[in-house]
């Protein structure tokens, strides 16, 4: 948020491919002496190759935290149906174990007979 306040950009333009500067204003970008630290960072921001310089990278980092955050979304979702795939198979089992110890009762029985 304080880079988009810093660089001028609104919060619906960051999510559009290309962002639309102002033109630079030759006079006040060529000049030798700033003014003030003010006017020095301004003209810095404002011009052409320190803004594709600064966007880059920030894009790049942005590109691969959505990507990163996508992955970590899908991998806890296959977190997720492994843990219940794990808890069904524990459920399942418990019922073929009591079912195979009533069945050994049984069969015992008969052969006792």
């Amino acid at each position: 948020m304080a880079c988009r306040r810093r660089h001028g950009i609104t919060r619906s333009s960051t999510f559009k491919e290309e962002i639309c500067r102002p033109p630079v204003d030759t006079a006040t970008a060529s000049s030798s002496a700033p003014s003030s630290p003010v006017a020095s960072k301004k003209n810095h921001r404002d011009s052409p190759l320190s803004s594709g310089y600064v966007n880059s990278p920030f894009q790049h980092r942005s590109k691969v935290a959505i990507a990163t955050a996508a992955k970590a979304k899908l991998l806890l979702r296959g977190i997720k149906t492994v843990k219940a795939d794990l808890a069904f198979a524990k459920e399942r089992s418990c019922q073929l174990e009591e079912e195979n110890k009533m069945l050994r009762v049984a069969h015992e029985k008969q052969g006792r007979i």
